[in-house]
């Protein structure tokens, strides 16, 4: 391991081919091909994938700081020692990580305000659009503060996600061309029901207004 581990590595890893599209194709059909919901390390389907945004994360990033939206802070041990205390506001609670088929998360935001929480985050895909801009998917999640077993206190979610959408909708409105989606029924259904999704199959599709659909 010593000498070849990172040799092996690169060997053993998983292998992806990238997936070019431009973005009339994207729009008119090929955004059915990228994934509709988040899959945890254990394989299943976690929270559904509402979102797609062609391009760096970045201008995501600054149209949502304009709007006071903030970068969770790192999480240090008095992050995770406030979800011991029954007192601790939802904006101090900390925002866990994810990951999605392996991946980390590329960005995450989060918004809150009368007691509630708002959590973006996109993670990368192996699909391109023709002129090199890479594509993400995402989510926006509503969470709510909630006693564990009067033990613990954490940020969970509300499963509402049409809801954050317009949340994010009325963020973004002017800083971005957006088109709704939906995806159809079969694909809407959580894993074996564990989840109660307030998803009716709505996926919102992100560029910028200044760059022209490719051909």
């Amino acid at each position: 391991m010593s000498r070849h581990l990172q040799k092996d590595l690169a060997i053993y890893a998983p292998q992806h081919s990238v997936r070019s599209l431009s973005r009339r194709q994207w729009l008119a059909s090929g955004w059915r091909e990228l994934p509709s919901w988040r899959i945890d390390l254990a394989g299943e389907r976690e929270q559904p994938l509402t979102i797609q945004r062609e391009g760096s994360p970045q201008t995501l990033a600054e149209a949502l700081s304009h709007e006071g939206w903030q970068i969770p802070p790192s999480l240090p041990l008095k992050s995770f020692l406030g979800m011991f205390s029954p007192d601790t506001p939802i904006e101090k609670l900390p925002v866990l990580p994810r990951l999605h088929d392996g991946l980390m998360e590329s960005l995450q935001f989060f918004y809150h305000e009368n007691g509630q929480r708002w959590v973006l985050r996109l993670w990368p895909t192996f699909f391109r659009i023709a002129d090199g801009k890479p594509l993400f998917v995402g989510t926006v999640e509503a969470q709510e503060r909630r006693s564990l077993t009067g033990l613990i206190t954490a940020a969970l979610d509300t499963g509402e996600y049409d809801r954050a959408l317009e949340k994010l909708n009325r963020v973004i409105l002017d800083a971005f061309t957006l088109e709704r989606v939906r995806r159809p029924s079969d694909e809407i259904r959580s894993d074996r029901g564990k989840h109660s999704v307030g998803w009716t199959g709505i996926v919102f599709l992100l560029w910028k207004n200044t760059e022209p659909p490719q051909e």
